[in-house]
């Protein structure tokens, strides 16, 4: 079907940029890099005349630096080894190493993105329309609802015992129910109060969410329920795999 909408504007492209904060959050996360890769950045490139100088780019890539690690952020003191691979468009060169405390988290200015697009028209490219941006916007909130396998908890409670784990309230809540429907079969009613417990209190942060942030985006309601999952996922650990 053809793209007929139009070119996207400063305002769209700010719905696919991800400042420094965000990367932050979920730098350690299995879903990482298939989260932020074609996402944007505002990127300290230096200074010009005692300025700071920033570029609009896209992320190319995440590379893993494994013997190197940084700080990202001089008030969280968290650090990382994973750097980042950017460029302005396709035909322009890809920019390596670029640490994570180099991303602003500051929106991007007008004269950055006529900059941007001033760059992307001189190389023969084209910006992207509204409808590519939403796809793309669509596409990292599919990511960031990542699914953790059983290995992967088991990895995440191991290394880091206090970590919150951001997951999918829609799943969690099959989850539940499945372990519910398994223990009544099995008439186990001391699982099922356990479970039932459990059910409620997923469904009150549920709600909890829903009012505070009511005129928010989804996607924020549901970084909020990311504070259940160390409780539920340590909870089956110990009770359900013993």
């Amino acid at each position: 079907m053809k793209d007929n909408s139009p070119e996207g504007t400063t305002g769209d492209y700010v719905t696919i940029t991800l400042k420094r904060h965000i990367l932050e959050k979920y730098v350690d996360e299995p879903f990482f890099e298939a989260s932020v890769k074609n996402m944007f950045v505002r990127v300290q490139v230096g200074t010009h005349n005692g300025v700071m100088l920033y570029r609009f780019c896209y992320i190319v890539n995440v590379h893993d630096l494994k013997s190197r690690k940084y700080v990202i952020d001089a008030i969280s003191k968290k650090t990382t080894t994973k750097r980042l691979e950017v460029r302005v468009s396709d035909n322009h060169k890809t920019i390596k190493n670029i640490k994570l405390c180099q991303v602003s988290n500051s929106r991007i200015q007008e004269n950055e993105f006529r900059y941007y697009k001033d760059a992307v028209i001189e190389r023969g490219g084209r910006l992207m329309t509204q409808h590519q941006i939403r796809q793309r916007r669509n596409q990292f909130k599919k990511e960031i609802r990542h699914v953790y396998t059983n290995d992967e908890v088991n990895k995440i409670l191991q290394s880091k015992p206090n970590k919150v784990i951001t997951t999918d309230y829609t799943e969690t809540m099959k989850k539940l129910n499945a372990e519910k429907k398994q223990a009544e079969a099995e008439r186990n009613f001391e699982k099922l109060d356990a479970i039932n417990k459990e059910i409620e209190y997923v469904e009150k942060v549920e709600r909890d969410a829903r009012q505070l942030f009511q005129p928010a985006s989804q996607l924020y309601v549901r970084n909020l329920l990311s504070l259940l999952l160390i409780f539920i996922f340590t909870h089956f650990v110990w009770y359900f795999v013993g």
